[in-house]
């Protein structure tokens, strides 16, 4: 092996020369084994990305169902109210039926119909009641779009109502904040 050296620089032996054929063979086996490896972290990483993508999916509708299970256990607690409230509209009707017994009739109707809203929204699911909602809407848009509209105002009304106003009525009336005489 040749190796020159100069002052102040290291030269490392020299390579024998290959021969031009065993490069050409050398540099094909490389490409084949590079396009083998690239496909095959192309292959792992389509299986990963299919893999995050079922995951995501499963995670999204179990989520979805927990969403489902949580409102519709909601609709059942608002359905059992609303049952109560039929109820003490019953036991008022009962107390109006030796009073007033026409008055009676009405609220005791009344009471039967609440009854009945509360089994039917008890029975539904969300997506049930979702429909039902698009549906009624659908035949009846004036009659919901002017609930809504009476409902924003009286929210409205509601929040404007300032209490400080309120107290500086009742000192303009010779009385103080907490309603005694001055």
């Amino acid at each position: 092996m040749d190796s020159k050296q100069t002052s102040g620089s290291t030269t490392f032996p020299a390579r024998p020369d290959s021969s031009p054929l065993k490069s050409d063979a050398g540099a094909k086996d490389l490409r084949a084994k590079s396009g083998d490896a690239i496909s095959k972290i192309n292959d792992a990483a389509q299986a990963v990305g299919q893999q995050a993508k079922a995951t995501a999916t499963s995670l999204a509708s179990e989520a979805n169902e927990k969403a489902k299970g949580a409102l519709n256990g909601q609709i059942a607690a608002g359905a059992e109210w609303v049952g109560y409230v039929a109820e003490a509209t019953k036991a008022a009707a009962d107390s109006l039926d030796r009073n007033v017994p026409k008055l009676s009739g009405l609220v005791r109707e009344t009471a039967q119909k609440v009854e009945r809203f509360s089994q039917d929204v008890k029975d539904q699911s969300v997506e049930e009641l979702y429909q039902s909602a698009s549906d009624f809407t659908r035949r009846q848009p004036a009659l919901v779009f002017g609930s809504a509209a009476l409902f924003g105002f009286f929210l409205f009304r509601l929040l404007k109502t300032d209490p400080r106003s309120a107290s500086a009525a009742g000192r303009e009336s010779g009385r103080s904040s907490d309603g005694r005489d001055r």
